[in-house]
């Protein structure tokens, strides 16, 4: 469980981090198609709670 400071930024670097990513595309872009892999990259923070640890949470 993480306090809405650690969200935030852990959602800055997150947005960060994809930024680096749309650079190094757009840097290789111009690279030969035989140099370049597809690749897909899911970044994404949600709250979500595994419902099988519920036992093993504390009470609010």
């Amino acid at each position: 469980m993480l306090s809405e400071h650690s969200r935030q930024l852990i959602a800055r670097r997150l947005e960060a981090l994809g930024r680096e990513i749309a650079d190094l595309q757009r840097q290789d872009a111009n690279r030969p198609a035989e140099e370049r892999h597809n690749t897909g990259v899911l970044l994404a923070l949600k709250e979500w709670e595994f419902s099988a640890a519920q036992p093993f949470l504390k009470s609010p």
